[in-house]
């Protein structure tokens, strides 16, 4: 992640609180920055590739074509998908599967 972005998941964390569920897309910690370290809640990692940072290993454009693991059965409050788009061959795929996680309320 670059540094430019940290304000911003900084801002994202003081609005939204403690107790968050968070899908972090592209969670590969390819630097020493990564939304696990930075949020203090939930943070379930995904990513094509196996490494420091990632729960679960699959292709976000091919979530429909296999069975969920259990950390990707449950609703999620909020969804990164941080500096991930641009190294995927179809985005608008990815976009498409991440709406399989709508947010709400889990009281």
């Amino acid at each position: 992640m670059r540094p430019h972005i940290v304000p911003f998941i900084q801002a994202v964390q003081s609005a939204l609180g403690q107790g968050l569920r968070v899908l972090d897309v592209g969670s590969f910690k390819a630097t020493e920055l990564c939304v696990r370290d930075m949020l203090n809640t939930d943070v379930v990692g995904l990513d094509m590739r196996e490494g420091d940072g990632v729960d679960v290993v699959v292709d976000i454009t091919k979530l429909h074509l296999v069975s969920l693991p259990p950390q990707l059965s449950e609703k999620f409050d909020l969804i990164f998908c941080v500096d991930t788009l641009e190294h995927i061959s179809q985005p608008h795929q990815a976009v498409n599967r991440q709406r399989r996680y709508p947010s709400g309320n889990r009281n």
